[in-house]
């Protein structure tokens, strides 16, 4: 709950548009709850006496009611979509920049699955529990205080006998919401997992193509999609066998209140029009208990979604500024490794690299040979600091990289990666996306230095 918490606290933009909506909200309540009285006065002071002018203005006043309360919902529609994807938007926008900086050991720690499934699946249950949070969880409450409170100013030893059937479905409610929070973070789990595997599948299908691995891969999708199946499977029987349960008891509640009042009509000690309107007030009060099975679960969902999203922002790039930033105004291109130790594991694991020591001169060329894991990668990817050495440095014109400023010294280094990558758009948009500002000519030069030109 703290988690959902912090994460509501990006609403704060949007505030004015939440109150409206909850304002909104109130006056739906208020609309909604006065009809049953009014129908109550159209049976006892209108049919019961033969008053037709009564019977006309009281159906009048609920033609109005009924369209306040529609017109007050359009509103509150509004302002309540306005606000879950406006904090949708801003949500995925802050998540997608904090990831943009992270370091390579930062994206270690996460695949790609766990990534795409937060700034869609994980975020969109933010949106949604929001969304249901202006609409439904506060119609709600105020529906069931207000009606409780009519069916007591009504009469008082019905509204005894509905507050008995109010505790005992609130029992069921909570019963419920004990048996199925587990399942929402069960589900986001098996999405994760299910996303990995499409992922990895799509990205390496020549791989699997080239060696005949499509059977496995068919395997591997049938596991992690049939996991999801019957965990969304578990949840929805919870789900099928609660709201049927809960709506006997309303309905055992309308039993009663039908017999219970029909005596009491039989003994002359109420009306027909107020066992009418408690008939209506059964309803309006036993939904929002209803609905607590569905705010526990949009609850429970939204929790471990905010959970999931607050490990990400909460993770600091491992690489950042020093302290004592050198922006360089020419680079030479000397590159000098002094003892280097290095190694995957931030507690300091089995180094990849270790007393590594040489200098290339600008304008030299290195080769750096070794087998397969060696450590060759890895020790090329200490100069642009994609990771920071364990011990000893790694200096660029004298300077430990440490102390340069990122994008500048990353600018200055060309990359010729062992397997290429292609963004969405022409041949053009993938040579300029190192440089934005590159002209024609300088992009079919580098098409012909790369043999890409036709």
């Amino acid at each position: 709950m703290s988690e959902l918490r912090r994460v509501m606290g990006f609403a704060r933009p949007y505030r004015r548009d939440m109150l409206a909506a909850m304002v909104l909200l109130g006056l739906v309540v208020l609309a909604d709850v006065s009809i049953p009285r009014l129908v109550q006065v159209v049976i006892d002071e209108g049919v019961a006496k033969g008053d037709l002018p009564k019977v006309v203005s009281t159906s009048l006043l609920m033609v109005g009611a009924s369209i306040l309360s529609s017109l007050f919902m359009v509103g509150n529609t509004v302002f309540a979509v306005r606000a879950a994807r406006g904090l949708e938007a801003d949500l995925r926008e802050r998540l997608f920049n904090h990831i943009q900086e992270f370091s390579f050991s930062n994206l270690d720690s996460f695949t790609s699955g766990q990534l795409i499934t937060r700034l869609t699946s994980d975020i969109s249950q933010i949106q949604g529990f929001l969304l249901m949070l202006l609409r439904m969880f506060t119609r709600a409450p105020l529906m069931f205080v207000g009606s409780l409170a009519m069916m007591v100013a009504t009469d008082l030893g019905l509204a005894k006998v509905m507050v008995s059937l109010v505790v005992f479905t609130a029992l069921l409610v909570t019963l419920f919401i004990n048996r199925v929070s587990p399942y929402f973070e069960r589900v986001q789990r098996r999405l994760e997992w299910l996303n990995q595997v499409v992922r990895e599948n799509l990205e390496g299908v020549r791989v699997v193509k080239a060696f005949v691995r499509q059977d496995y891969e068919k395997q591997r999708f049938d596991e992690a999609n049939q996991r999801l199946f019957e965990t969304q499977l578990g949840f929805m029987q919870l789900l099928n066998a609660f709201f049927p349960l809960v709506l006997l008891v309303m309905n055992l509640g309308v039993v009663a209140i039908i017999y219970l009042g029909g005596l009491r009509v039989y003994a002359g000690s109420t009306s027909v029009g107020t066992i009418m309107a408690f008939t209506n007030y059964v309803f309006a009060t036993m939904f929002p208990v209803m609905m607590l099975g569905m705010m526990a679960g949009q609850i429970s969902a939204a929790s471990a979604s905010s959970a999931r999203i607050m490990e990400v922002l909460d993770t600091e790039p491992t690489i950042k500024k020093g302290p004592n930033v050198q922006p360089p105004s020419t680079i030479r291109g000397e590159v000098r490794f002094e003892d280097v130790e290095f190694s995957y594991q931030p507690d300091g694991g089995v180094p990849v690299l270790q007393g590594i020591s040489f200098t290339a001169e600008p304008g030299e060329r290195v080769a750096i040979l070794g087998a397969t894991g060696s450590g060759k990668s890895s020790l090329v990817s200490l100069i642009p600091r994609f990771y920071d050495v364990t011990k000893g440095s790694v200096k660029v014109d004298g300077v430990d990289v440490r102390e340069w400023d990122l994008e500048a010294l990353r600018s200055q280094i060309g990359f010729c990666l062992q397997e290429s990558v292609l963004f969405t758009g022409t041949v053009a948009d993938n040579i300029r996306w190192g440089r934005r500002d590159a002209s024609m000519e300088e992009v079919v030069e580098a098409a012909k230095l790369a043999q890409a030109h036709e």
